[in-house]
């Protein structure tokens, strides 16, 4: 894997829009705001936030109070989640209200309770880190399922009892949401019944789950040290194996003798599985050979805290060209010979 190229003083990105916010707060595609934190794409619009999450160009976004601001990562192309500020209590930093926001009908179409982390098609879900799952239905404006972990007993952390909680949401086929847990567990859930369609609790994966082609049962996944496979229509593992050899080879292939390779933040694009590992080597997995088949390492300043900044909004690709942003503000772009 080849580094082409380095832009700094990069705050977030978006490479299929071309879209770059500055850490200066100058973004790139609207450069008449000067103090951007934060930014989202709808098709051809941008959504822009201030530092507190309030929205700052609310002529294309109209409708909103003043009493609301965005929720981070809970966008899909045609919704997103608004918090109600003014339902929000500064000592604990718990609020009570939100409201989804069309951007077809640039309106608020409901408002209500707690709604949700993410948005999957009609549905908003709630429950990341918590021991319940909400499921929302958008269409029907209304809540669907109210679903306890608890159903499913405790799990064991060494020789500590631990109640199960959601790790991440990997999506939903066919009114089945594909779940990860705390545990390492991933939980298949139907949200029309409420009832536990499949449960993994030994797949060893935290997150990392996706779906393998738009229209496909088929989910995959590689997190730690485990890949899967899953059959989400029929709630039956595929494969369930741990590539510790893989990671091994690359141990011994590196540069910085003595590391511990595992999978990181992950994302799933073109057919395959571009990871990080530790804080420093960016990698790519090939799920049909299930081979690590190229990685690079950075050759960062740790005086300087630097290491690749994590969440799957910082790993992009687009056009076979790999992009990926540090914690100094750096965004790379790389490029493989073997994709």
């Amino acid at each position: 894997m080849q580094l082409k190229n380095i832009i700094d003083k990069v705050r977030y990105f978006q490479i299929n829009r071309k879209a770059i916010l500055f850490t200066d707060g100058k973004f790139n595609k609207n450069p008449i705001y000067q103090e951007v934190k934060y930014f989202n794409s709808f098709e051809e619009e941008y959504l822009l936030l201030d530092n507190n999450q309030k929205i700052i160009n609310l002529n294309d976004f109209p409708n909103i109070p003043d009493n609301y601001f965005f929720k981070l990562s809970s966008s899909s192309s045609g919704y997103f989640i608004l918090v109600d500020e003014n339902s929000l209590n500064l000592e604990t930093f718990i609020h009570t209200s939100e409201a989804i926001y069309s951007i077809k009908e640039k309106k608020i179409i409901y408002q209500n309770g707690i709604i949700g982390n993410r948005i999957f098609d009609d549905y908003a879900l709630d429950g990341i880190g918590q021991d319940n799952i909400n499921v929302f239905s958008i269409s029907k404006k209304s809540k669907l399922i109210n679903f306890s972990l608890s159903s499913l007993g405790t799990w064991l952390d060494g020789a500590i009892e631990k109640p199960y909680q959601v790790a991440e949401f990997s999506g939903i086929y066919e009114n089945t949401l594909v779940c990860t847990l705390t545990s390492g567990g991933v939980l298949l859930l139907d949200i029309e019944k409420g009832e536990v369609k499949a449960f993994f609790e030994d797949a060893k994966i935290r997150g990392g789950i996706f779906q393998k082609e738009p229209d496909n049962p088929v989910f995959i996944g590689l997190k730690h040290t485990s890949y899967v496979e899953i059959d989400v229509l029929n709630g039956v593992l595929l494969k369930h194996f741990s590539i510790q050899d893989e990671l091994t080879r690359l141990e011994k292939q590196s540069n910085k003798q003595g590391r511990w390779a595992t999978v990181g933040t992950s994302i799933y694009e073109n057919g395959y599985i571009y990871f990080y590992s530790e804080t420093d080597m960016l990698c790519i997995f090939d799920p049909t050979t299930y081979k690590i088949i190229d990685f690079h390492e950075f050759d960062f300043d740790r005086k300087q805290g630097q290491q690749l900044k994590g969440g799957k909004e910082n790993l992009q690709v687009k056009d076979g060209k790999i992009y990926c942003l540090d914690t100094l503000g750096n965004l790379y772009e790389l490029e493989s010979e073997v994709v």
